[in-house]
């Protein structure tokens, strides 16, 4: 498959997750659309900044999801 992970960035689980091609709001929809919120910033990142509190069955939902849009 195509590369589609340029460089991931930030502490513990605030981070950015920056994309090829400027693509960031297309994941950012797909991510909305299976129940995770997420921001797109200048267009390439993807603005990950789950709550302070989060429980591992919250931590495994919001990975499954972005494995599955980012894969």
């Amino acid at each position: 498959g195509s590369q589609k992970i340029k460089e991931v960035r930030g502490k513990g689980l605030f981070i950015g997750i920056e994309v090829f091609n400027g693509s960031a709001m297309h994941f950012c929809r797909e991510l909305l659309r299976l129940g995770v919120l997420a921001n797109d910033s200048h267009g390439h990142t993807i603005r990950i900044s789950p709550p302070l509190v989060i429980d591992d069955v919250e931590l495994d939902f919001m990975c499954e999801r972005l494995e599955k849009v980012l894969r």
